[in-house]
């Protein structure tokens, strides 16, 4: 009989253990699915948005919404910072982290003061 429940117990377990590496291994996909399907602001709800669709000079093709600020109101400032790509693709506390620890570092170094105080276009 304990021996039998020993069994359970180490395949349930081993079965769990194999639950946990599939999500751990899938996690990016499961909490960013994939779409082809592209929301409008009006779809989102927003009022007063554009739909635009911004190519930046590589040729990627980023979807964006816009709204003019309006007068008396707050706006918001972009703030372009130049890093690799692999520090985006990195998951993690640790890279979380070590990517703070590079825009303390290199605020000076890799800030994109060129584009600072510019309309985004």
């Amino acid at each position: 009989m304990a021996r039998r429940f020993r069994l359970l117990a180490l395949t349930v377990l081993a079965l769990y253990a194999c639950a946990l590496a599939v999500l751990f291994m899938n996690q990016r996909s499961l909490l960013y699915p994939a779409s082809d399907r592209r929301t409008t602001a009006s779809e989102a709800g927003l009022v007063g948005f554009q739909d635009l669709v911004l190519t930046t000079p590589d040729g990627e093709r980023l979807v964006a919404w816009w709204k003019p600020p309006q007068p008396g109101k707050a706006l918001i400032l972009y703030w372009s910072y130049e890093a690799e790509r692999e520090d985006y693709q990195e998951d993690g506390a640790g890279a979380t982290l070590k990517g703070l620890g590079s825009v303390f570092v290199h605020f000076f170094t890799r800030t994109r003061w060129d584009r600072m105080f510019h309309q985004i276009r």
